[in-house]
Formats: C-alpha cells, sequence, structure tokens
C-alpha cells in the first residue's frame, strides 16, 4: 500500500470526483512505484462507494489519459494496473506551486491592510461626539467593516438625541401607524398520492429497479399508480410498495419462462428407445421388408 502516491493522487485536479476517488484507491493497493496493484472490481465499488458501471467508465478514463495501464488476462480474470507515477508526481508539484503563490499573494494583502490599519488606529481615539469625523477617516482607509459600524453609532446617538428633546404634551396623540400583515398562505396539504401516472419515475425508484434488472422501470411505476388510484389504496411507504412491484414482476417472468419451456417426456423404457424398441411392434414379411 502506497500512501505516497495517495496523498499524491488527493492533490491532483482529475474534474470528476468519482475517478479521483478510482484513482486515490488504486494507490492505495499498489506500490510506491506503481506497480502490484490488482484490486478487484467489487473491491474498489465498495471503498469508493460507487457501482460497478461508474467504477469501469472512470477506469477506462483514466487508461485513456494516460494515468494508469490496464492488464487483462481474459474475460471473467482480474485486471492488473499499472499507475503512472511520473504523470502523478508531476501534476501534484504543479499544484503545490499553484497553492504557494496562492499563499504569497493572500499574505501580502494580510500586510497591505494590517498596515492600514496600524495608520488609522491612532485616528480613532476619539470622542463620540466626533463620530462624522471618524467616519471620514476610516472611508479613506478602506475599512468598510468599521465605517458600517461607525456609522450605526452616530445613527443611534441622534435618534436618542431627538427622542430626549422632544417633550411636548402631545406626543401620546401621535398617530400609531399600524402594520397591515399579509394574509397568510394557506398550506396545501399532499394527498394521499403525491406521485402522478405521468410523472417521471424519481432516482430511488429507478435504483431500486436497477436492483431487481426491471427492463422498463417508468411502465411498472406508472402501474403502480394507476392500479392503486383505481383501488383507492395508497401505500405508506412508496418506496416498498415499488419494491413489492419489482419483486412480482421478477416472479411473474419466472413463471411464465416455466410454462413456455417444454416438459421432458415422462416415460422412457429400461433400455431406452433404441432399435430393438421399435421393432418390437412393427411386422416384417418373409423377405425381412416392414409391412406397413
Amino acid at each position: 500500500m502506497s500512501y505516497v502516491l495517495s496523498f499524491k493522487a488527493a492533490k491532483c485536479t482529475l474534474g470528476n470526483s468519482s475517478v479521483k476517488a478510482v484513482l486515490r484507491c488504486l494507490c492505495d493497493y499498489a506500490n510506491d512505484d506503481g506497480s502490484n496493484c490488482r484490486p478487484s472490481t467489487e473491491t474498489i465499488a465498495l471503498e469508493t462507494e460507487c457501482d460497478r458501471r461508474t467504477v469501469f467508465k472512470a477506469v477506462s478514463f483514466l487508461a485513456t489519459n494516460g494515468w494508469i495501464k490496464v492488464f487483462s488476462k481474459g474475460r471473467g480474470a482480474r485486471n492488473f494496473y499499472a499507475i503512472n507515477v511520473e504523470k502523478i508526481e508531476t501534476v501534484y508539484q504543479q499544484s503545490r506551486g499553484i497553492v504557494k503563490q496562492v499563499k504569497f499573494e493572500s499574505s501580502d494583502k494580510n500586510v497591505t491592510t494590517s498596515s492600514s490599519n496600524n495608520v488609522t488606529s491612532d485616528k480613532n481615539d476619539t470622542s463620540y461626539k466626533n463620530a462624522p469625523r471618524v467616519v471620514s477617516i476610516l472611508s479613506e482607509s478602506g475599512d468598510k467593516n468599521v465605517t458600517q459600524l461607525s456609522q450605526t453609532q452616530s445613527i443611534q446617538s441622534n435618534t436618542l438625541l431627538r427622542e430626549e428633546q422632544n417633550f411636548s404634551l402631545t406626543a401620546t396623540e401621535k398617530k400609531v401607524s399600524k402594520k397591515v400583515s399579509a394574509p397568510k398562505k394557506e398550506k396545501t396539504a399532499k394527498g394521499p398520492y403525491p406521485y402522478s401516472e405521468d410523472d417521471p419515475i424519481p432516482e430511488d425508484f429507478l435504483k431500486i429497479a436497477q436492483r431487481y434488472n426491471i427492463q422498463d422501470p417508468q411502465k411498472l411505476f406508472k402501474n403502480m399508480i394507476l392500479w392503486c388510484k383505481a383501488n383507492d389504496k395508497p401505500y405508506k411507504n412508496w418506496k416498498a410498495g415499488y419494491t413489492r412491484w419489482c419483486i412480482k414482476e421478477v416472479e411473474f417472468k419466472k413463471a411464465k419462462e416455466q410454462k413456455t419451456t417444454s416438459k421432458p417426456f415422462a416415460y422412457e423404457p429400461p433400455g431406452g428407445f433404441t432399435d430393438e424398441f421399435y421393432m418390437q411392434g412393427c411386422k416384417f414379411d418373409k423377405n425381412g421388408n416392414l409391412i406397413l
């Protein structure tokens, strides 16, 4: 198991998460030089949590793009893989250089912002009365968060002063504006049939149909919905109901195949159907010719 190859493969950009997961799984089962890699398709699918079809597509993508080489011994035999260590190393170094450049640029920005904050720190030590001046100074330095905070503080102070200076006796006679709340929308409760016969089959139902090798999952889904509506028997758990329909479909096909197959002949003589068995019931003349 090569933890070094797996670590470097994790830093490479492949454009697809499934392909990257398959490459890392192959690196886990390979040596440091990329040899002796022979996990089965079931093992790769189990560790990457992908189905067999996705694993086959990922392996073909990696092979065509030069990440791995596939050696097959024939149909039914386990494949052998050889990983291109040089390509993984070059892509890993490129990604590492990009990360360093991004970190360097971000560090320069942090230094400039910290220097600007130090310059404005001496000017921020003013009284609460000079809040507008603080706002103008901080707006020049570019610190938007601090300017917004100071603006809200100045607005709050002005509103407090206005409320305190209002000594009129008719303050209680002011009209209070009532907020008219919008009418609440009535929640439409879902009926007993959340699906319609014209709806496309959901992905969860399609996975169940693939598990039982159903040839036409959409047709079976439509028949289930129509049967439930016709008999007024909605399912509490529609996934379980669709699974039951898939099982019945498989049983129906097996019973149909057994009926179509011809049954073997029930009787067979002790010695078998030989020439002597057929000649016992026949009559022959003096010359040995068969009498019809």
